[in-house]
């Protein structure tokens, strides 16, 4: 597995790893999350990246349900 090095990727990576660990026990439920990620909260804010992997891995996080 080759690990990019683009911080923004890797959170939402750790964000989506993390959320798929518990998603037994959050399906169908509201999760909320707190980050002090501004750039991903802007990005959910405005529904993307510039970043093509970025946004593959907030597909990611949204397909979670």
């Amino acid at each position: 597995v080759k690990i990019n090095s683009d911080i923004n990727v890797l959170e939402d990576m750790v964000l989506c790893n993390a959320l798929s660990s518990f998603y037994p026990s959050i399906r169908n439920a509201r999760v909320d999350v707190w980050t002090e990620n501004t750039t991903l909260h802007a990005a959910w804010e405005n529904g993307g990246y510039k970043s093509s992997l970025a946004n593959q891995e907030m597909r990611k996080i949204e397909g979670i349900s």
